[in-house]
């Protein structure tokens, strides 16, 4: 395999832009992501229960008429991509912040 290859297929973003230049270590790295990626997860299970109640309630009322499912009315972002993925794009992005205030200070 070629460098150019190996370089293609690396996870991005790399640790060291996620971590601003070093400004955060690993493991700092991994909780932010997890605690991006829970959020994430949550908002999953919320738009699925949603979804659900909004068809059964259109069930009984009578009211269905096409075959959606739930898996079509669960936004494609939530649904499709896994939730450590969301956590890193975020915080790559910068939609999610790490807070100095939580890090621990050496």
């Amino acid at each position: 395999m070629s460098s150019e290859n190996k370089v293609n297929n690396m996870v991005t973003p790399s640790i060291f832009e996620l971590s601003q230049d070093g400004k955060y270590n690993k493991y700092e790295l991994t909780m932010a992501v997890a605690k991006c990626a829970k959020l994430a997860t949550d908002k999953y299970q919320e738009e699925r229960a949603n979804a659900k109640n909004e068809i059964d309630s259109s069930k009984s009322a009578g009211e269905r008429t096409s075959y959606e499912t739930v898996y079509d009315k669960v936004s494609p972002e939530y649904r499709d991509v896994r939730a450590v993925r969301i956590g890193v794009d975020r915080l790559s992005s910068g939609e999610f912040v790490i807070d100095d205030n939580s890090v621990s200070k050496k």
